[in-house]
């Protein structure tokens, strides 16, 4: 296999080979890896300290299960030789997606999280000096 066949049409909407054991076996590697991540994802969500810190690691949770699973039924597919789930470019398909969610969790984490922390705290900051209602 060369590089140039990566960039034709051929090479992704044409049935491919069957898999082999070892591409199979970094495929299974590769998505027990993200259920891997989505499970500790979902325990820090469980123990996050603050609001703040829940969101981000609910969004990492929902990124890693949602592309975690569906890679494992591209995986199986692949596996199984199912016809139309059977194709190249599902990967790609599914590849886009991934990167783009990634990015925009990763951005919410370092950008609008740490934004929205410092508020909460000056809010927090300056409720301790306001009169409270005497009920």
């Amino acid at each position: 296999m060369s590089l140039g066949n990566i960039l034709t049409a051929s090479y992704w909407f044409q049935s491919p080979l069957s898999p082999t054991p070892r591409a199979l076996w970094i495929m299974g590697v590769v998505w027990g890896l993200f259920i891997v991540f989505a499970v500790v994802a979902s325990v820090r969500l469980r123990t996050a300290r603050d609001g703040v810190a829940r969101g981000v690691w609910r969004r990492f949770a929902a990124w890693a299960w949602t592309m975690g699973i569906l890679g494992w039924l591209l995986f199986f597919s692949r596996f199984d030789r199912v016809l139309f789930f059977n194709r190249r470019y599902w990967w790609i398909v599914w590849l886009i997606p991934a990167v783009i969610w990634f990015l925009l969790v990763r951005r919410h984490a370092r950008e609008r999280a740490p934004a929205l922390s410092a508020a909460a705290r000056d809010a927090a900051y300056r409720e301790r000096y306001l009169p409270k209602s005497k009920k």
